[in-house]
């Protein structure tokens, strides 16, 4: 197949401004806001948001800035992997929309069914065990004393 045609980059594009971007990173240039003031001055008519994404790989591939040899990744909290629960009447994934709701709703104002999809959430997560346990303790806490705070 042909190549494709490439569109020449226009002052809008921080494509346009790639050499000087490149050559100011590799100075050691790498604050966003100074790159955006920088390149502004050169004529650059997108947005910081435009000029954000197109960075973001270099960000990717780039030594921590505190001067440390840990890389970025080993000072970060793991995530934890996304649980995907299946609803058992339906067998279809429960959104995080639906988990949220009935998170914070308390238990009697329920219907039969959204007590099995909680009982199935509480089940393959232990986050959303802990969460709801906390949200529930807290709205406990409603109409109560600075005493009863004390206590929690």
């Amino acid at each position: 197949m042909p190549e494709r045609n490439a569109i020449t980059p226009r002052p809008c594009t921080p494509a346009y401004f790639e050499a000087f971007l490149t050559r100011s990173w590799e100075e050691g240039t790498t604050k966003l806001r100074h790159l955006f003031s920088d390149i502004r001055h050169r004529g650059y008519t997108g947005s910081y948001t435009h000029l954000a994404r197109f960075l973001a790989p270099w960000r990717d591939n780039s030594p921590s800035q505190d001067g440390d040899d840990e890389s970025l990744a080993d000072k970060e909290t793991p995530v934890p992997i996304p649980v995907h629960v299946v609803d058992p009447v339906t067998d279809r994934r429960i959104s995080p929309l639906v988990a949220a709701a009935l998170c914070i709703k308390p238990r009697r104002q329920m219907t039969a069914r959204q007590i099995v999809i909680v009982d199935a959430l509480k089940a393959a997560s232990v986050e959303f065990l802990t969460m709801r346990s906390l949200v529930m303790r807290f709205r406990g806490l409603r109409g109560g004393t600075v005493e009863t705070l004390d206590g929690c």
